[in-house]
């Protein structure tokens, strides 16, 4: 029977900025190694959609919508960065 190997993970909160939306979410990284960066993740060429947890989408100067879960098609992000980073 193969053997099932388990990815350490870590949560990064991010900013994902589209033509229409700022999204503020936790992605699931690997704790080490290949796709640790979220740069690494983004420019893997895979998945076509991250998925991101506790996020907050906001449209214009509105008031963000709370979601527990949200995938977000890679080719519409302009701008992506760590939470901290600016």
């Amino acid at each position: 029977m193969p053997m099932a190997w388990a990815v350490e993970q870590r949560t990064e909160r991010i900013v994902i900025e589209t033509g229409r939306h700022r999204i503020v979410g936790d992605l699931a990284l690997p704790r080490d190694g290949h796709r640790s960066r979220l740069s690494d993740f983004l420019n893997s060429g895979t998945p076509d959609f991250i998925s991101l947890t506790d996020a907050e989408i906001r449209t214009g100067d509105g008031e963000p919508e709370r979601l527990a879960y949200v995938a977000v098609a890679v080719g519409q992000i302009l701008i992506a960065h760590p939470l901290g980073d600016g």
